[in-house]
């Protein structure tokens, strides 16, 4: 699925739900994140980052924006969380920058000139994707590590999260 072009989040009974637009239909989709008095307990790895923001992240129809944005439902509905927001939305922006490129290199050595889609013939490329996707993010530029994280604080201070 591509990812959703509008999005807004709501509260359905007891659970933040977030219905979005699927791309080029007039179809809304609706997505249970989880139940409000959850939202900050349940979701929160060893090392202070959000096990939601990771799961979504992996979802083709997530934009980035609407992470950083549930980011900011979470603190609205518990402002003491202990979610370590840099970290969490770092690594998911890292994984995306990883993905995108782990993609192009995948289709441009791997695909017939003229399919346009990827085609993993076996598990075994499914798994070598993986690998180059945990490779480029063991070796990230500098610079783009610190583009990455300048980009997190900037939308985070958009939305107020510190």
């Amino acid at each position: 699925m591509e990812e959703a072009t509008s999005y807004s989040f709501k509260v359905i009974g007891n659970t933040l739900t977030v219905s979005f637009q699927v791309p080029d239909t007039d179809y809304e989709q609706y997505y249970d994140i989880a139940p409000l008095r959850l939202l900050d307990e349940t979701m929160i790895e060893e090392d202070g980052s959000s096990q939601l923001i990771f799961h979504l992240e992996m979802k083709s129809w997530v934009p980035v924006s609407l992470l950083y944005d549930l980011a900011a439902q979470i603190v609205k509905y518990h402002p003491e969380n202990e979610i370590d927001w840099e970290k969490s939305l770092f690594d998911a922006e890292l994984s995306r920058a990883a993905n995108k490129y782990t993609d192009e290199n995948y289709v441009m050595s791997h695909t017939d000139p003229d399919m346009l889609e990827l085609n993993y013939v076996s598990q075994a490329d499914a798994v070598k994707r993986t690998m180059m996707a945990i490779d480029y993010c063991q070796d990230i530029p500098k610079e783009m590590a610190e583009e990455i994280r300048a980009r997190v604080s900037e939308e985070l201070g958009k939305r107020g999260i510190f």
